[in-house]
């Protein structure tokens, strides 16, 4: 059993999907483009525990596939040769092709851990910037001994952070790939496309044609595509703090999965 407090409340969800999540935060969506045009597939919330039963209940798949995908773009992904690998050039993207592009929300699961970490029954992580050589904003909290935990540098944390995202992505992929083998269709799988490119926050590419924020450095981050994929930030949110809210409320408000009243699926 999982403790329901903030502390031992990683788990973003009681649903499971074929693609495993490291604390079942679903905040990856798959996007594809070939010749009909770029789509996005977000299929919907599970209506039971175990959605495909049996062998009638896998034309479901077929059926959330037809329903829950939507056309971003009527053309294909515009790929940009010299942002990607030589030996990837000759079937990218090309005439009859698939490209499956998982799409990862960071911040969503970023948020999610630091509410774990600095919950009062959590791991009290000291975070450090280890650039500026000073605590992350936490010095008060330090001071007071609120955080008693280790120290542990904002790059070591969001590197790992960053990896935890990254896993469900390949999978999926991984996925794709397997199911393609079985049918006998070719598949590959590849990276080295940069997602700033991807995403089309770079003059090389309207790519999928992310809304993108420029930060204090003075690069461009991207943020969403409006109506289809929207972090938890500005300006889908009046600020930080108020998706920070609404990521609470997803657990613990009316219709969250870690209260009392939670009937399950």
């Amino acid at each position: 059993d999982l403790s329901t407090k903030l502390a031992g409340s990683s788990f973003g969800t009681w649903v499971g999907k074929a693609t495993p999540y490291p604390t079942n935060v679903h905040n990856t969506k798959l996007f594809f483009t070939n010749d009909n045009g770029t789509f996005v597939y977000d299929p919907k919330k599970a209506t039971k525990p175990v959605e495909i039963e049996t062998e009638a209940d896998r034309e479901k798949i077929m059926t959330y596939y037809k329903e829950d995908c939507l056309k971003v773009m009527d053309e294909r992904v515009e790929f940009v040769p010299k942002a990607l690998l030589g030996a990837m050039h000759w079937n990218t993207n090309q005439p009859g092709t698939t490209v499956f592009i998982p799409v990862v929300d960071q911040l969503e699961e970023y948020i999610n851990f630091l509410l774990n970490i600095f919950a009062p029954e959590g791991y009290g992580y000291k975070l450090s910037d280890d650039i500026k050589g000073q605590s992350a904003g936490l010095q008060e909290w330090i001071d007071t001994g609120k955080l008693k935990g280790p120290n542990v540098p904002l790059s070591s944390f969001e590197y790992n952070v960053l990896l935890a995202n990254l896993a469900p992505a390949y999978l999926m992929l991984e996925n794709i790939h397997l199911v393609a083998e079985a049918m006998g269709l070719g598949s590959v799988l590849f990276s080295g496309y940069t997602g700033q490119v991807m995403l089309g926050i770079t003059p090389l590419s309207k790519g999928l044609g992310f809304r993108f924020q420029t930060g204090k450095d003075g690069k461009p981050n991207p943020v969403g595509l409006d109506g289809v994929f929207e972090a938890y930030c500005p300006p889908y949110y009046n600020s930080i703090d108020e998706a920070i809210d609404t990521f609470i409320e997803k657990k613990y408000g009316s219709g969250g999965h870690l209260v009392p009243e939670y009937k399950g699926v």
